[in-house]
């Protein structure tokens, strides 16, 4: 399972699951419009799941263009850790099942 951890300031590395929690306190500090979240990706698959600065959770593939965005809104940090965390497993079957919404959100 090969996957692309990208922080806040667009810097991209190589998949280490160790890396998601630190990827995730990129969120904190002032509210930030030009750079608001951080994001795990599937090289595979490019599947993505991006977590925003408010607590907005995003599922969405980059590469199909019928396929529609999802979102959960008020999300955890320990929330997002997790499912970033079964994304970098590829464990996508299991994202596909939580409470989704369509679209990109508010």
């Amino acid at each position: 399972m090969s996957f692309t951890v990208t922080y806040r300031d667009g810097r991209m590395f190589d998949g280490d699951i160790a890396r998601i929690g630190d990827l995730l306190e990129q969120l904190d500090g002032p509210l930030d419009d030009e750079y608001p979240n951080v994001s795990v990706r599937d090289d595979d698959t490019e599947w993505v799941v991006s977590a925003f600065q408010t607590g907005l959770l995003v599922f969405e593939n980059v590469e199909e263009e019928d396929g529609e965005p999802r979102h959960m809104e008020n999300v955890t940090r320990p929330e997002m850790l997790r499912v970033m965390e079964m994304l970098a497993r590829g464990e996508l079957n299991e994202i596909e099942l939580l409470d989704w919404r369509p679209g990109y959100g508010p």
